[in-house]
């Protein structure tokens, strides 16, 4: 759980809440779908009360321990007059709007719960685009 992605407001109080939803490659994309075969995992990491919250997209890259995700796109998830956003937006228009469909869906799952304490600290690696290319060859 050391890592910057996820801020520790979220889970301050020892408890990590979250929903996630995975997408395998699709043999027919749709307008806001990928095209280019890549298994995602999109996160939504709550507060306690489901209005705000991180939301992260992951590219699967190995599925066998230790599996490897790579965070690909991120977002603060806000609420403004009742309905949920992703605030400071740096992407594109096609790119918020597809992450604002797996928000919707996102927000609909049931919330998973668990103490930080138990999470463990193996069997999984973590990086980003911007991990990747800082590091040297």
């Amino acid at each position: 759980m050391d890592g910057a992605w996820i801020p520790k407001e979220l889970y301050a109080d020892g408890e990590l809440r979250f929903t996630f939803l995975y997408e395998p490659p699709k043999k027919n994309p749709g307008e806001y779908d990928y095209r280019d075969g890549t298994d995602n995992v999109y996160a939504a990491f709550w507060n306690r009360d489901k209005t705000k919250g991180e939301l992260l997209q992951f590219v699967w890259l190995r599925r066998t321990v230790p599996i490897h995700l790579r965070i690909v796109n991120n977002g603060e998830i806000v609420t403004r007059q009742g309905k949920k956003d992703i605030g400071d937006a740096l992407w594109g228009v096609w790119t918020h709007e597809h992450l604002m469909r797996r928000l919707a869906r996102l927000t609909t799952l049931p919330l998973q719960t668990i103490a930080v304490r138990e999470i463990p600290a193996t069997g999984a690696t973590c990086d980003s685009y911007a991990h990747v290319a800082n590091e040297s060859p």
